[in-house]
């Protein structure tokens, strides 16, 4: 989950590399998290994290990432090689919009609008064609 590398004695490099799984009210999704988006997600470095609170245990979801469970987020994902899903950003998905002069909370959605069924018609029209045969389209 979190990773400590160590390149010399005194030279330590904190990288995060957590595998979760979102979801959203249409389905479940495995993704990878890897520092941009752990760091926009928790607002704390993987090296604070580990050196300033103590999380150390990779088997132990340390609080901060547990605080998380639940929480609506924008997700900003990126395909990357073999299907691999990585999460680059987060940001919050709750925004405070002006009505008749009270806040009110509107959940955002980070799905896009609903396409229409573009399917071809079942029934083909004729067209002509010089030459006076008749082709279906």
């Amino acid at each position: 989950m979190l990773k400590n590398l160590t390149l010399s004695n005194s030279l330590c490099v904190y990288r995060y590399s957590v595998n979760a799984i979102i979801n959203d009210s249409t389905k479940a999704i495995e993704v990878v998290f890897f520092n941009e988006g752990m760091e926009a997600l928790l607002k704390i470095t993987c090296k604070d994290l580990i050196t300033k609170h103590s999380c150390t245990d990779p088997k132990k979801l340390p609080q901060q990432m547990a605080l998380m469970i639940g929480k609506s987020k924008i997700m900003h994902l990126s395909l990357r090689k073999e299907n691999n899903v990585v999460v680059t950003n987060v940001s919050e998905s709750e925004t405070t919009v002006q009505v008749d002069s009270l806040a009110q909370h509107v959940t955002s959605s980070a799905l896009p609008p609903a396409m229409p069924n573009l399917k071809p018609n079942k029934f083909k029209r004729p067209y002509a064609e010089s030459g006076g045969k008749l082709h279906y389209i």
